[in-house]
Order: C-alpha cells, then structure tokens, then sequence
C-alpha cells in the first residue's frame, strides 16, 4: 500500500511549468500586435515597444509601464485588457486573446525577466528566426507578382508567390521548384553571380522585413541575413557580387558581405521608406530612392552622402546609373 501510494503521488503530481520567456513568448507577441504604431520610427503616445530597454523605460511621473512583479500595477496589462475600444490595445484590430494576456500578466508576476544579451537590442533580431507559414497547394485565384529575376544565365527565372518563391523555366514556361519558407510578401530578388543563391527580400507589412538567402538548387534556406521592423523593399548585388546592399520601410540602407553575411555599414539619412538602390559600374558609389521624394548618391567607402536630388513631386520608386557612369536617372 505505501508503495502505491508512492507511484501515485509521483504520478500524478505535475511538473512545474516552465517560466514565459522573454525572447521566445513575449518578444514575438509584441512585434506581431504592438510594434508597429510603437517603434523607433513611429511611437504613439511616445511609448516604444521596439526592445525590452524601451518597453521597460518608466519616466517620471508616469505610471508604470511594466512593474516586474507586480501586473496589476502595470499600465502595459491595463491597456490590453481595457474594455474601453478607444483606450485598449492593440487600438483598431481585435483585442488579444484571454490566453495571451494570461501569458502577459505571468511573465510579469515572474519579475518582467529578459533571457536575451542584450536589452537594446532590437525585437526583431531578438525573436528566433521565423519558420513561416506554408504557401497555398494550389493558388485558387491569380496574385500580384511583385519581384522577378532571371539567373545569371537567363535559364531560369524566379518569381514572387505567397509565402513562397516560384522558379520557372522561361523557355517552356513549366514550374521547376517551389522554394518555400518564405515571409508573407516577397518585394525584391536578385540571384548570387555563380546563379547558386537567391537572395529574397520582403516581409509583413508594419511588422517585419527579411532577406533571406536560399540554395538555388534544392531550395533549402542558407540564411537570414537582415531583419528588420518593417518590409524590404529592394536587394542588389554590387559589380563583383561581393556585396549586398538592402533597402527597407525601416528607412535604412545596410550592406552585407556575401561570403559570410556580416554587416559591413548601416546608412540612415532617408526620412521614409528607401524604395530602391543601384551600385555604381565602378563600384565607388550606391544610388537610393526614397519615398521622402529624395534620390541620393552615397559614397561606398564611407556611407556619406555627396549628392541629393530633390524636386520630385512624388514618391522616387526606381534609381539607376547611366551606363558609362556620369549620369544617374530617377524615376
């Protein structure tokens, strides 16, 4: 009987649940409902949400936006769960799930605790690399394509899809392959100079931005290279393809070495989306345009700007240099 009884207990008794994480429960949760009308380019209220630093930050004579060990005292919890539609949050969109906020209010009763290395750094290189959803079996209706690129050796030609890139033979036209685990909208591809890599760069509007490199042959992801807070909007391959260079809503220009995918210079001198960017045939320059209805010239070496083009009485969606180098067109 005491035997029993022993098994029993052992049994039956439940394993402590794990504490909410940081990184992986909370920090996803805030870039899909919150980031966008609370991050570093656009912060309502002047309440950021773009990193634990931010989200944590209580000025003087406010209450509380976080109280680690303390969620009813947390102005954070009270918006989520406010009855008001005006006041609540997310504002404009459903409120959260009774589950979500339960998970909120225990990673605040825990003490608010970050597992991450560092509090400034941004959300969205924070969170785990995403495993997106599945595109469709068979797409019911046509969709817009918003990016196409044909091989180096114009045997292939890739093409936008949902969640999703198609590769086609443009000879034929039948499908070759279908390079899944893609973000939601893909806005940008170039392929590698040796055709092995696509480089695709697109994401979730007010949420997310990636570029992700692909194996060509078989499809399968090498690496996220670049994450952002909002859609990429253009990639380009430099003269030796030894560079990538990213334009995203962010409103930033960064540069990549495509040997092993380390940043190598970060340019922030647009005040609105980069809508597209073109290197220069000598390789000394990058052009960029912007929906602040500027186009620029950027000297490579050192990120500065040496040229802006204003005048234009709309957004600049395309750039590109003349082909013997001296002229540059904006469109």
């Amino acid at each position: 009987m005491k035997v029993f009884t022993a098994i029993f207990i052992c049994a039956t008794t439940a394993a402590p649940a794990a504490p909410v994480s940081f990184k992986n429960d909370i920090a996803p949760l805030l870039l899909a409902k919150c980031q966008a009308c609370h991050g570093a380019k656009k912060a309502k209220g002047g309440y950021r949400m773009d990193s634990y630093a931010e989200l944590m930050r209580a000025p003087e004579d406010e209450q509380p936006r976080v109280a680690a060990g303390k969620p009813d005292e947390s102005l954070l919890l009270k918006l989520l769960k406010a009855n008001d539609a005006d006041e609540r949050m997310p504002q404009k969109s459903k409120p959260l799930s009774k589950k979500k906020i339960a998970l909120v209010y225990k990673w605040i009763m825990e003490g608010a605790k970050f597992d991450g290395k560092d509090i400034k750094i941004a959300l969205v290189q924070l969170v785990p690399s995403r495993i997106h959803a599945a595109a469709p079996t068979k797409y019911l209706r046509p969709i817009p394509i918003t990016a196409l690129a044909f091989s180096p050796n114009g045997k292939h030609l890739a093409i936008s899809g949902l969640r999703e890139i198609t590769v086609w033979n443009p000879v034929d036209g039948k499908l070759l392959q279908r390079i899944p685990n893609m973000a939601q909208r893909t806005l940008a591809l170039k392929w590698s100079k040796d055709g092995e890599t696509i480089f695709a760069g697109g994401g979730i509007p007010g949420e997310l931005g990636e570029v992700r490199a692909f194996n060509a042959m078989n499809g399968k992801l090498r690496a996220v290279i670049h994450r952002v807070s909002d859609v990429v909007l253009d990639v380009q391959l430099d003269q030796n393809g030894t560079t990538l260079a990213v334009a995203d809503a962010d409103n930033l220009i960064t540069l990549y070495d495509t040997n092993d995918f380390s940043q190598t210079l970060q340019i922030d001198n647009h005040s609105d989306w980069v809508m597209a960017i073109a290197f220069s045939k000598d390789n000394k320059h990058l052009a960029s345009a912007s929906r602040d209805r500027t186009a620029k010239i950027f000297e490579l070496k050192t990120g500065l700007a040496i040229s802006t083009y204003g005048g234009h009485g709309a957004p600049v969606s395309g750039v590109a240099f003349g082909t013997g180098g001296k002229q540059m067109f904006s469109a």
